[in-house]
């Protein structure tokens, strides 16, 4: 799949909203646009780590492995991710002057696990 970096930023958050159902009884309008903020950052320092790994090159396609496209084509109301990625260009994750591999996941235990003995995850 060849799509645009702003486009593929969408497409990931779409793929991540169709799977985790962020429900208005739980969140105020102002908690979930600042969890759509939180999820284009981590996107976008993904696609970016993934463009660096690939030595920058003119074009990056994106393995579709990485972006679940079921049903990522239809019409739908994509304002609050559009939103979300203008309300923070520029914003990637950083250690150490580095972009980091950011891994993802939308529920916690509540715990953080020290993940420093994983070689390339000391930042966790």
């Amino acid at each position: 799949m060849i799509l645009a970096p702003r486009q593929t930023l969408i497409y990931m958050m779409k793929a991540i909203k169709r799977q985790y159902q962020l429900e208005d009884e739980i969140l105020t309008p102002d908690q979930k646009a600042e969890v759509w903020k939180a999820l284009a950052i981590v996107c976008r320092t993904n696609l970016f780590k993934e463009w660096e790994i690939r030595n920058r090159p003119q074009r990056l396609e994106y393995p579709k492995e990485k972006i679940p496209v079921y049903g990522l084509f239809t019409y739908e109301n994509n304002s609050e991710l559009i939103s979300a990625i203008d309300d923070t260009t520029g914003f990637v994750i950083n250690y150490e002057d580095a972009l980091i591999e950011a891994p993802f996941f939308f529920l916690s235990a509540g715990n953080t696990r020290d993940a420093s003995f994983q070689k390339g995850y000391e930042y966790l």
